[in-house]
């Protein structure tokens, strides 16, 4: 699986987008095989990214337009897999810090699975269920069959994602921005049909 680093900062588009993002970075460097990022696998291989755009609002939309999420032409790459995605799905994962007690806390919420191009193209439309809490919300891109929630409190996992995971990150927030969940604050009804 692949995973992108932070590379920008956030912007709040309106009153109801928490964060909003416009690039996002491929696994590279020591990202690679690594969990530095909130407990989050990097690849063992690195990625690059055509273009990467998407927003989280308060309610919990997760909307990511992500294209050309491939691995790196790179010695480190078999040759067969330079240039492309060997991925057939790819995952949203949005990662907040909570407080836990007198300690921060780190909440990793995962999406199912949306289709992905061997070009590296996915759109992820969906919702997520925010902690009542969320300092410095980081959204990541990922692949494979992890369908999980994974939280890190104090460093202690209570359960671990396996390999080839994360495929992207973006940073979409500043240190030290805290949202929490407005009393009464719902998902709006899916509209069917």
């Amino acid at each position: 699986m692949m995973t992108l680093l932070p590379m920008t900062f956030a912007y709040a588009a309106g009153p109801s987008q928490l964060i909003g993002f416009g690039t996002m970075y491929g696994v590279d460097g020591p990202f690679i095989d690594s969990t530095f990022i909130r407990g989050v696998l990097g690849d063992e291989l690195p990625w690059v990214v055509g273009s990467a755009k998407g927003s989280l609002s308060l309610d919990g939309h997760l909307q990511i337009a992500a294209r050309g999420i491939v691995f790196k032409d790179d010695p480190s790459v078999p040759p067969e897999l330079r240039g492309i995605n060997d991925e057939a799905q790819f995952r949203g994962l949005v990662s907040c810090l909570i407080e836990n007690g007198k300690k921060v806390g780190v909440v990793n919420i995962t999406t199912a699975g949306f289709p992905a191009t061997r070009s590296g193209d996915s759109n992820i439309d969906t919702f997520v269920t925010l902690p009542d809490q969320c300092v410095a919300p980081i959204v990541f891109v990922s692949g494979g069959k992890w369908h999980r929630q994974l939280v890190r409190c104090n460093g202690s996992p209570i359960s671990e994602p396996s390999r080839r995971e994360n495929t992207a990150v973006s940073r979409i927030g500043l240190s030290g921005t805290t949202w929490r969940k407005p009393a009464g604050l719902t998902r709006p009804a899916p509209v069917l049909g």
